[in-house]
């Protein structure tokens, strides 16, 4: 049986597959127009593009040490489309997605009584400190 590696996924080829994946593991929805509305992982969508961009990074040092720049140039290529490519169609979408998840979050405001109360203390503070 073949040992499946990390490495030979980091292609051009496989690209659209890892975006795929992504896709599905972030939970991110599709429109029938094929546009990406939300993703209900948004911070791991993040994660894994920056993680996406060192492993690119690590497999173009692994070439360098062994010579090889067929495998040097895929990993090239693959940072280059990830560069490209990843922010508009996962990371662009997972900021927008944290973007409104922030600004629906309630604010939770202090109770009017409670601020009566502050003000009444700052007041007989004040007049405490004046004499």
């Amino acid at each position: 049986m073949r040992k499946l590696q990390l490495v030979n996924y980091i292609t051009c080829i496989n690209f659209d597959g890892v975006i795929k994946a992504i896709e599905n593991l972030c939970g991110i929805e599709v429109d029938a127009d094929n546009r990406r509305q939300s993703v209900k992982k948004p911070s791991l969508a993040l994660k894994l593009g920056h993680t996406l961009g060192k492993v690119a990074q690590l497999k173009k040092g692994l070439a360098i040490h062994r010579n090889d720049n067929n495998m040097r140039q895929e990993a090239e290529a693959f940072a280059c489309l990830r560069a490209s490519e990843y922010t508009d169609l996962v990371f662009s979408v997972a900021l927008k997605t944290l973007n409104d998840k922030k600004y629906n979050r309630p604010e939770v405001l202090p109770l009017t009584e409670d601020l009566v109360t502050l003000k009444s203390y700052q007041e007989k503070l004040l007049h405490e400190l004046t004499r």
